[in-house]
């Protein structure tokens, strides 16, 4: 991973960048805060992880 880290090189974070990564999150996010996100992550993990276990695989 550090190695693939390495590839993207020194990024300028320049007010410019600094505020299209601050529209993109908002566009994909909305109003959504970190504890709903994290709630709806981690209840979507546990559906998968129920559903492999309904199968009978192990995670």
């Amino acid at each position: 991973m550090a190695r693939r880290w390495a590839d993207l090189g020194r990024p300028d974070l320049n007010p410019e960048t600094v505020e299209a990564i601050g529209d993109a999150t908002e566009h994909a996010y909305g109003d959504r805060g970190y504890p709903e996100l994290a709630e709806d992550r981690d209840r979507r993990e546990i559906a998968v992880l129920s559903a492999l276990a309904a199968e009978g695989a192990r995670p």
